[in-house]
């Protein structure tokens, strides 16, 4: 695991208004002082000033690069990807994280969170949920590269990375022929979270 040790200003600089994972959980770091005590918010809670504000030792923060990907909210999904930036910073903010869509990256938000650990519903349950009169879905990801849209009640498109690769049709995916090249890594999504 990452750490920045005993430098607590270099941590404050790189981390200090980001959110990054403690544990098992997104917090939003508000400050960090000498001697690695840092003080942060639940970065679940909407209101990040809801919960109060808690304190961990530096020691305790997850700073390994994160993976991202599809973010599922209540009713859609979006495409996450880090952008290169002059000014780094170690943790997730709206300036170093963006969406394929264009839209604002929601870092502080349990769908978020859910990504980050890599948290997705299984294959099996996205299409159905896709295919429920109950509750109407547009889009859903079952890992971190592929998802599926609703375009209208009678079409499903295959997604990867927020680019439409194929058709769910009749039970079955169908790989347009110039995406072809995604079988194998689709199957293996699949496979890995049925």
């Amino acid at each position: 695991m990452l750490s920045y040790g005993d430098d607590a200003s270099y941590a404050s600089r790189n981390l200090r208004g980001t959110s990054v994972l403690k544990g098992n959980k997104l917090v939003y770091i508000d400050s960090i002082h000498s001697g690695g005590a840092v003080w942060y918010y639940d970065a679940t809670n909407g209101d990040l000033g809801e919960g109060g504000v808690h304190s961990c030792d530096l020691s305790e923060l997850n700073i390994d690069a994160c993976k991202l990907g599809y973010v599922n909210y209540a009713r859609t999904c979006d495409y996450y990807m880090r952008v290169p930036k002059r000014q780094w910073r170690q943790g997730f903010d709206e300036n170093n994280v963006q969406t394929k869509s264009g839209g604002r990256a929601l870092v502080t938000s349990k769908y978020f969170e859910q990504t980050v650990l890599g948290n997705y519903p299984t294959y099996h349950d996205v299409l159905k949920e896709l295919n429920s009169e109950e509750v109407f879905v547009r889009s859903r990801a079952f890992s971190r590269q592929f998802a599926f849209y609703r375009e209208a009640q009678c079409c499903i498109k295959l997604m990867h990375q927020g680019t439409a690769i194929g058709d769910y049709i009749d039970g079955g995916f169908r790989l347009y022929p110039v995406r072809k090249y995604l079988k194998e890594k689709l199957e293996r999504a699949i496979s890995e979270n049925i």
